[in-house]
């Protein structure tokens, strides 16, 4: 019976000395474990902070949520999104030198898209221990959608991907809801003589926006298109990016298009980037072919990202010398109706006034539990649009002793009461053996 009680005391202590405090977590956990595209399992051991974009739509796609100071470089054709003339610029002409262009940035992360990946560059970038993730095509907004939330998981910032993704979503929702009972006039993509057919992403733009695309029953994918399919189709309405001339020949000449002057032209890069701004080039096409619809909708609004929502310039943390108080500086990039921040360790705290600076400052207090928590910092603007951010608590330089030596007492208490207490046991078991 004595022996079962020394072992029992014995497994309790052991168990005692092993209670500590775990960090909360917020669903964005490292490392990570994802399947690309090319049936790859890629290993991402800890949160990227160093991110390569070999595609402008998952450099879009960083920017729209709000993490592009994350991104050291990007490819030549996302020179258009605010910040890209600070980026690295990856081209280059051979496989090694763009291979040795990545790994002069030191990146953490790449994302590389699935139309024009080089299987060999791929090869060599993970060769080098490099995680790179190749993303799949994108033939729906609502994949588009999906691959948002997706590039905010594989970047630790899931929070600003899943709003994105929410939001997109919504606004798609909508658009098909004010265009369903409505009559869908026949439509054609023209892209240098090139159209979209059927399972593409600029065909679901069409779709969505109310217009029957009539290369859909034709073809899937990309292909040149012939005067037959252009005559016969007789397209009341020709989306095209801007730039883009439309063929000047009999068959063109004679559609509804061209002879009502019914041809939409639209930013490139909302048409051609499978990414959350292909939804304003879905609303452009739906303004000009439905307007009584597009004031309906925009009536129920606001719709991201119809309307631009409130964006971080800079947010920052610090813990005061005690580690007892965290004060929170958001600065967003205009004036917002509200700041919140919600601590995975408490209740939240909001401001809805800046100081002097345009800055939102917020004091929250600090336990034990905030030590490897994050913060949700979120915009509301005026018109109700959100953007978020997280952020996790790291104590400072001067905090650090403050903020860690309650948790480190915590945990050595039991370890010293097993310590002494064990062999006190073991000694009084023994005496009556």
């Amino acid at each position: 019976m004595r022996r079962l009680l020394c072992v029992w005391l014995c497994v309790l202590l052991v168990g005692v000395a092993g209670v500590g405090s775990a960090g909360a977590t917020h669903g964005c956990a490292f490392p990570y474990e994802t399947t690309d595209a090319t049936g790859t399992v890629v290993q991402i051991p800890e949160d990227p902070d160093r991110i390569v974009t070999l595609t402008p739509s998952a450099a879009q796609t960083m920017w729209e949520i709000d993490a592009f100071d994350e991104v050291v470089a990007t490819s030549t054709y996302a020179g258009y999104l605010p910040g890209a003339e600070q980026k690295r610029v990856i081209s280059a002409e051979t496989d090694q030198a763009m291979v040795e262009r990545i790994v002069a940035v030191e990146p953490t992360l790449i994302l590389v898209p699935n139309a024009s990946h080089d299987p060999a560059v791929v090869g060599q970038l993970r060769g080098l221990g490099i995680p790179t993730v190749v993303f799949g095509e994108r033939s729906t907004l609502e994949e588009i959608a999906d691959q948002t939330e997706q590039i905010g998981r594989l970047t630790g910032n899931c929070a600003a991907g899943e709003l994105r993704a929410t939001q997109l979503r919504t606004t798609i929702a909508a658009m098909e809801s004010v265009v369903a009972d409505v009559e869908q006039p026949g439509g054609l993509n023209s892209f240098y003589g090139y159209s979209s057919g059927a399972d593409t992403f600029t065909d679901d733009i069409m779709a969505t926006a109310g217009v029957r695309n009539i290369a859909a029953a034709r073809f899937a994918g990309w292909q040149q298109l012939n005067a037959e399919v252009v005559v016969t189709g007789d397209p009341e309405w020709i989306i095209a990016p801007e730039g883009s001339p439309i063929p000047d020949s009999p068959a063109y000449a004679s559609t509804t298009a061209v002879e009502d002057g019914q041809i939409v032209y639209l930013d490139t890069d909302e048409l051609q980037q499978p990414a959350p701004r292909a939804v304003n080039a879905t609303a452009t096409v739906l303004a000009r072919v439905h307007p009584t619809a597009h004031r309906a909708l925009m009536a129920q609004g606001p719709w991201y990202p119809l309307q631009d929502p409130p964006r971080f310039e800079t947010t920052t943390v610090a813990l005061d010398d005690a580690g007892t108080t965290a004060t929170v500086t958001v600065r967003p990039t205009r004036p917002v109706s509200e700041v919140r921040i919600t601590p995975s360790w408490g209740t939240p705290v909001t401001a809805d006034q800046p100081d002097d600076t345009g800055s939102y400052v917020l004091a929250l207090p600090v336990t034990a539990a905030a030590v490897g928590g994050h913060l949700e910092v979120a915009l509301q603007g005026p018109d109700g649009l959100e953007s978020v951010r997280t952020l996790g608590v790291e104590p400072t330089e001067a905090a650090a002793p403050s903020a860690v030596e309650p948790a480190a007492q915590l945990w050595l208490l039991p370890v010293l009461v097993a310590v002494i207490a064990a062999p006190l046991v073991w000694l009084y078991v023994r005496r009556d053996l």
